[in-house]
């Protein structure tokens, strides 16, 4: 899963306190009637009363926005899993590399100090040579 698919969305008015136009905190309320048994909504508690307020709304929209709130946040969980796992390999390659490094770094050193070593026998051997061929002469 990529960074960016998980889709954002605007914030319940559910979870916020409401008040209408009244003035008057709005209530949340569970129907009981047979043509909407257990349907929520919200209602102005002046509702239905002398006063003028008629505030009155169903929430079912808001219920399945907040589905759809709790499915963006799954997928950005699953997303942060999936980085999560993705981390964890390039950190095991990046300590293989380390390792290769290390290795080619010590192979090079004894390569420089074998030629050293080399190129000093050769050089002492030349000398002797040298020498040696003074001497006879």
């Amino acid at each position: 899963m990529r960074s960016g698919v998980c889709k954002s969305s605007s914030s319940s008015s559910i979870s916020r306190r409401q008040i209408c136009a009244c003035g008057d905190e709005v209530t949340l309320l569970k129907s009981t009637t047979t043509k909407n048994p257990g349907r929520m909504f919200l209602r102005c508690p002046n509702w239905g009363k002398q006063m003028t307020c008629n505030y009155f709304r169903w929430i079912d929209d808001e219920i399945m926005d907040n589905k759809g709130r709790i499915d963006e946040l799954q997928c950005y969980v699953q997303e942060s899993e999936d980085l999560k796992k993705k981390l964890a390999k390039l950190k095991r390659k990046l300590s293989g590399e380390r390792l290769k490094f290390k290795a080619t770094v010590c192979l090079m050193t004894i390569s420089m100090v074998i030629t050293i070593i080399v190129c000093m026998w050769a050089v002492m051997n030349s000398e002797g040579v040298r020498k040696r061929t003074v001497v006879q002469n």
